[in-house]
């Protein structure tokens, strides 16, 4: 026959009164010093909600900065086109001159096919050869 525990309301009620983690045995059997200092564990008002900004108010600000912070870090650099130092002899005002050049782009050499007049870029397109 299979035996089984005996129920008895006493034990179940000294059981719910035990605490089932203990840090010490003062703490088991509920020893009145050890009430004591576990009173005094936290300072004051430290459970209750700080007055002021909460935690979530705090990270929703957060947040937004480093969203903002982001949106400024992509931009693309701002690249100007320079026009000529010194004159060259051989330019005539108001006719256009045209030449073909390079540009690295994702670190590959572009073709390109530019005109410039009076030494100032003005249309710069892509070389299909």
């Amino acid at each position: 026959m299979i035996e089984l525990p005996v129920i008895d309301a006493a034990a179940s009620h000294e059981e719910k009164t035990r605490p089932r983690f203990w840090r010490s045995f003062s703490h088991l059997h509920r020893d009145p010093e050890f009430e004591r200092i576990a009173a005094n564990e936290f300072m004051p008002g430290a459970s209750e909600p700080p007055s002021g900004a909460s935690r979530r108010q705090f990270l929703q600000l957060m947040g937004a900065s480093i969203a903002l912070a982001g949106l400024t870090g992509c931009r693309r650099p701002v690249q100007h086109i320079m026009p000529f130092a010194r004159k060259p002899e051989e330019m005539i005002p108001g006719i256009p001159m045209q030449y073909a050049t390079g540009m690295p782009f994702r670190g590959v050499l572009r073709p390109l096919l530019v005109e410039s007049h009076d030494g100032r870029p003005t249309k710069i397109e892509g070389n299909p050869e």
